[in-house]
């Protein structure tokens, strides 16, 4: 239990450093790295590795034998694709955060700001968790000789019928 908090904690910090400081930003221009794209992508390629462990750690409750068979949604990964996808390679992450106001969040010098970070990572993390939505297991149950229970209680009808009959 202990390692699962500690995995979701740092789980949360990753992600709470990542879009809140301007530290992959500033990593990369250290490195002459200036396109915005690169930058989006550095900060989802985290935000994706951070958010698959913090829902494998949150969503499995108990380790165990993984029983039963892969099972896909493929509308829901699709889905969780396409939108990391857009977040990562378009401008919408830019569009939100001017239209909510968190651009303008803290004055900062590097080429990426605080809004466009913490929309790209939100985002991410919408399309990770509808990624984990779409990835599920399905355990197989047997029933052993359905067609005896059916004449079982068939004949127990009947049996209750005709003594119905009688009296």
């Amino acid at each position: 239990m202990q390692g699962k908090i500690f995995t979701l904690i740092t789980a949360m910090v990753v992600f709470l450093v990542v879009a809140f400081t301007p530290i992959v930003s500033l990593m990369l221009e250290h490195y002459g790295i200036t396109d915005i794209f690169i930058h989006k992508t550095a900060i989802g390629l985290i935000i994706l590795a951070t958010g698959l462990v913090f829902g494998k750690t949150l969503f499995n409750k108990e380790d165990k034998k993984k029983e039963g068979k892969l099972r896909y949604k493929p509308i829901m990964i699709a889905a969780g694709i396409i939108l990391i996808g857009i977040c990562w390679y378009t401008d919408l992450p830019q569009m939100i955060a001017e239209y909510t106001g968190t651009i303008e969040l803290f004055e900062e010098t590097t080429s990426l700001p605080v809004g466009v970070r913490l929309w790209t990572s939100l985002i991410t993390l919408i399309g990770v968790l509808l990624i984990k939505f779409g990835i599920y297991r399905q355990k197989e149950v047997y029933v052993m000789n359905p067609q005896q229970k059916e004449e079982g209680r068939n004949k127990l009808y009947e049996n209750i019928n005709k003594m119905n009959e009688e009296y």
